[in-house]
Order: C-alpha cells, then sequence, then structure tokens
C-alpha cells in the first residue's frame, strides 16, 4: 500500500468489532469482582484523584457555576482528565453507598475499552484470530490486572496510546481533514490524562507526520478533494470541546506543572519514582524496562514490538 494515494477504507465486518469488544469485556470483567469487594483505603496519588473526582461530582449536582471554575484548576499539579472522567461515577456511587468502587469501575472500563482498541487495530492488520490474542496478551498481563485495581492514570493512558497507534494505522487512508481533527483531539486527551503522554505518543506520532507528509507530497500533483460529511463534524465539535478544557486547564496551571516536573525528575524527590536521572535517561534505564518486566513473559514484548513494527510496515511499504 502506498500511503500516498490511499485507496477506499478497508470495512471490517462489524460482527468482528462486536467480537473483540465483547472478549475484552470478558476478560477484564473479573476485576469489577475485587473492586466491588475491596475495601481499601486509598493512598498518595489514588487519594488525591479520588478527592478531585468527588470534589467535581459534587460541584456538577450542586453548583455547576462553581463547577466550570473548578475544572479550570483541580489539582493543579497534575493533569486533571482521570476526574474529569471519574466525576460522574461520583453520582452513582453517593446513590448506592460505594463511591471508591464506582471509581474504580471507571478504571476498569477504560481497560476494558483500552484492550478492545488494541484488539481492532490489529485487525485492522492482521486475521481476527491474531486480534483476539492482541486482546488476551494485555488481558493476561500483570501489570493490566494491577492497574485494574488502583484508581491511577495508567488504564486511561494505556487506552488513549491504543487510540493514537489505531490512527496511526489508519492514516494512509484517512481524510487528511479528519486526520487531523483525530489527532489532534486523541493528544489533548492523552496530555488530559498524564503530562508524560508525549513519551509514548512520540512513536506513533511522528509516523503519522512521515505519512502525513507523503500524502501531502502527493496531493500537490494530484490535488484530491476530500468533501465534508456528518462524522467530520462530530469530530469538529467534540476536538473542539476537549481542545477547550485542554488549553484553559494548562494555560492557568502550566508554571505549577513545570515545576512540578522538575521536582520529580531531576531532585531527590524523583528517587520515588525509580531514580532521579531526568525525563529521557529515566525513560530508558527504568521506565521502559519496567514495562517489559509487567508483561506474563518478558519475550511477549518484544515478539508484540518486532510483530507491531514489520506489520506496520508491510501495509505501508
Amino acid at each position: 500500500m502506498n500511503p500516498a494515494s490511499p485507496p477506499a477504507e478497508s470495512r471490517i465486518p462489524i460482527r468482528q468489532h462486536w467480537q473483540i469488544a465483547l472478549l475484552s469485556a470478558l476478560l477484564f470483567s473479573p476485576l469489577l469482582i475485587w473492586v466491588w469487594l475491596d475495601r481499601r483505603y486509598w493512598p498518595w496519588d489514588q487519594a488525591d484523584y479520588g478527592f478531585a473526582s468527588v470534589y467535581l461530582g459534587q460541584l456538577l449536582l450542586t453548583d455547576p457555576a462553581g463547577w466550570f471554575q473548578a475544572m479550570t484548576s483541580v489539582l493543579g499539579y497534575r493533569a486533571p482528565g482521570l476526574p474529569y472522567l471519574a466525576q460522574c461515577a461520583y453520582v452513582f456511587g453517593d446513590t448506592v453507598g460505594r463511591i471508591g468502587p464506582a471509581l474504580l469501575t471507571v478504571v476498569v472500563a477504560m481497560l476494558m475499552l483500552g484492550g478492545a482498541i488494541v484488539g481492532m487495530t490489529v485487525r485492522s492488520l492482521c486475521r481476527l484470530e491474531v486480534s483476539l490474542l492482541a486482546v488476551l496478551l494485555i488481558a493476561a498481563a500483570p501489570v493490566s490486572l494491577a492497574m485494574g485495581q488502583t484508581f491511577l492514570v495508567e488504564a486511561p493512558q494505556m487506552a488513549v496510546v491504543a487510540a493514537l497507534c489505531g490512527v496511526m494505522v489508519k492514516s494512509p487512508e484517512t481524510p487528511l481533514h479528519r486526520l487531523g481533527l483525530q489527532v489532534m483531539l486523541v493528544g489533548t486527551v492523552a496530555m488530559l490524562f498524564k503530562v508524560t503522554s508525549p513519551v509514548y505518543c512520540a512513536g506513533p506520532g511522528l509516523l503519522i507526520a512521515w505519512i502525513v507528509a507523503r500524502r501531502m507530497a502527493e496531493s500537490r500533483r494530484e490535488k484530491p478533494r476530500h468533501e465534508w460529511v456528518r462524522q467530520d463534524w462530530v469530530w469538529l465539535g467534540v476536538t473542539g470541546v476537549v481542545l477547550f478544557f485542554g488549553l484553559l486547564w494548562y494555560g492557568k496551571n502550566g508554571g505549577t506543572i513545570l515545576e512540578f516536573i522538575r521536582l520529580n525528575t531531576v531532585d531527590p524527590a524523583g528517587e520515588i519514582y525509580g531514580s532521579n536521572q531526568g525525563v529521557l535517561r529515566k525513560f530508558f534505564l527504568y521506565w521502559l524496562p519496567s514495562v517489559r518486566e509487567g508483561y506474563f513473559l518478558p519475550w511477549v514484548y518484544w515478539a508484540g514490538l518486532a510483530a507491531t513494527v514489520t506489520a506496520v510496515l508491510m501495509a505501508w511499504l
């Protein structure tokens, strides 16, 4: 496939999408039992995220004007995506009298979503059986099971990075204006969940940029026309809302975020997060090996990485 001149978008049967989503939901559903039986106290970051989620949920019900103000300043020193997402679960948790499990259910739902996105992305490159195996490997990873029991941002972040990989795989055939909206939306959501998201999004982001550059060079010669359809206006509306809150929050809290990053990377406090070696050095010497060790079988990490790179190159070259 030549990325400079994408073919008509290939259609995968909707039934297969449902099969992948159902498998992901089934594999992660046992976590819901643990979540609703768990009565542990939440320490440190979990408590911080939980308090912010409850705070936003209460304001949403009782003080809409105060809620909008809080949306621009909540947390302040770390990205607010998880409280943004989980505040609606507060209403359900308050009704049943179990706020903690209701908030954790959001994390489990994001794991289900992330597994489904991975499966659908792999399906666009390979056979259905391979995509189902990919979902199984994601669900079998100990790190996935561990993150499903903690109120932290890693599960939503995984889903967002998987979504960007999905956009990357489809980028040779997606109309350029829609592709731009998708990248902007996913990138903004990633930054709302965690400030370190660019580290994980850099790979697919650079590949998308390469594909776009080749397609734009080809379009100067052929001058293709891409008309806006209804779904493009939906993408525009959703992207506009998310981008509005993202720019508003970072515009107000950018200085605090930069100071927090400095304190937790190069200062002695950075040792709490593995080492105080700086962001890039820590990524290659600490975080990347930690991700590899989090897989059920260490070789799955390298095999999956090699298979993904090979499949993408075969699809584009």
